[in-house]
């Protein structure tokens, strides 16, 4: 699912059974990128690799 936002565009999609996000905000409301959907999804499309941060692996049970 892509919305638009004030100052972007936010997608949501489930991969690998996980919900993930990912935001793309412009400093001007007249940037290009931001003007339709097709950054946003070139984004989600490239996302192959998950990587956990420190926190999420320690709530997780992987260790730091």
């Amino acid at each position: 699912m892509i919305q638009r936002t004030i100052d972007g565009q936010l997608a949501s999609f489930v991969r690998y059974g996980v919900l993930y996000t990912v935001e793309l905000r412009c400093d001007e409301p007249t940037d290009a990128r931001c003007r339709d959907d097709a950054l946003v999804r070139q984004l989600v499309a490239r996302s192959t690799s998950v990587v956990m941060g420190k926190a999420a692996r320690q709530a997780a049970g992987l260790g730091g």
